[in-house]
């Protein structure tokens, strides 16, 4: 994937001159502080965490996104494939070690593709880290202003840094919950009840094995409130992973698949624009913005909004 020309030593997936606002209207939004020439690359962005769409299990990995042509098998299960070794590991320390027993389950249940990435957000993070962070910005939201809770510092760890790997940076996007209606919440709150039934099924809550029926009521709280959290805030925030198609005949023939999506931490604070002055595509399922346009120094970036995108 490409190369940032510099490093930002807030945003560490950003170039040097990329910097976080705040507007009481808008709320976060990234800006450059230089001119910017067109086919400039801004960000280069991991996801914090993503997922396959079910029809794309037998054909790519499950944890790059990559098409395989000799696919692995997980060493439990027959669903989940990987193009490599490496991506089998990884996939297995991070989520797929809770989630393998389960994956009937977790498929079959239709939950969609913003459900099925909260899920594997919680699978990923692990109670333990996702207790920690929860408590750790429920601490610094309690604070006034001046102690540091500005809004524009919202998902900056304690180092002063925003860093997409970090979960804090996910926890903090914009969930819309006073927009909402009591339909639209009361319809999320029962699907993150029906998740959370799920997840007590798996290893997630014990670390390999005690009796489920012995989960704390304070632990489903605090995961049932994060699952309501990112049911909420992935609608708005989420980012679909797409592949390009390019027949051997006609490139003009060619055609974009979505094959799943992603959480990222920073691409998210890109609003959204029938107008846009930047570009994504992906690198596997790294994120890549470039500008389309030049910029101007204290220029917004803007994104194609979903109604516009073909």
């Amino acid at each position: 994937s490409p190369i940032l020309p510099s490093k930002n030593p807030q945003i560490p997936c950003a170039r040097s001159d990329v910097k976080l606002s705040y507007h009481p209207e808008k709320g976060r939004y990234l800006t450059v502080t230089n001119d910017v020439k067109p086919g400039e690359v801004l960000l280069v962005e991991k996801p914090y965490s993503s997922i396959l769409l079910p029809e794309y299990y037998s054909s790519h990995c499950q944890t790059c996104a990559q098409r395989i042509a000799a696919p692995m098998p997980c060493w439990c299960c027959s669903k989940a494939r990987f193009c490599s070794d490496d991506c089998r590991v990884e996939a297995w320390e991070s989520f797929h070690k809770i989630e393998c027993q389960q994956l009937d389950l977790i498929v079959g249940a239709n939950l969609g593709k913003n459900a099925m990435l909260a899920f594997r957000i919680l699978t990923s993070s692990g109670k333990i880290y996702l207790e920690y962070v929860v408590n750790k910005v429920k601490d610094e939201l309690a604070k006034p202003e001046t102690e540091g809770n500005a809004p524009e510092r919202l998902g900056f760890n304690e180092d002063g840094v925003y860093d997409s790997s970090d979960y804090r940076t996910v926890y903090t996007l914009v969930p819309n919950t006073k927009q909402r209606g009591v339909g639209d919440l009361f319809k999320r709150g029962l699907m993150a009840a029906f998740m959370l039934k799920m997840l007590e099924l798996t290893p997630f809550f014990f670390n390999g094995g005690s009796d489920p029926r012995n989960v704390k009521l304070q632990d489903k709280i605090l995961v049932g409130g994060i699952l309501l959290t990112h049911l909420q805030n992935l609608p708005c925030n989420a980012h679909e992973v797409a592949e390009v198609e390019i027949p051997a005949t006609s490139v003009k023939d060619s055609s974009q698949s979505e094959i799943g999506a992603s959480a990222y931490g920073t691409l998210s604070l890109l609003n959204h624009s029938c107008d846009p002055n930047v570009v994504r595509n992906y690198f596997s399922n790294h994120a890549v913005v470039k500008t389309i346009r030049s910029l101007k120094a204290r220029s917004e970036e803007r994104r194609v909004g979903k109604e516009c995108r073909s």
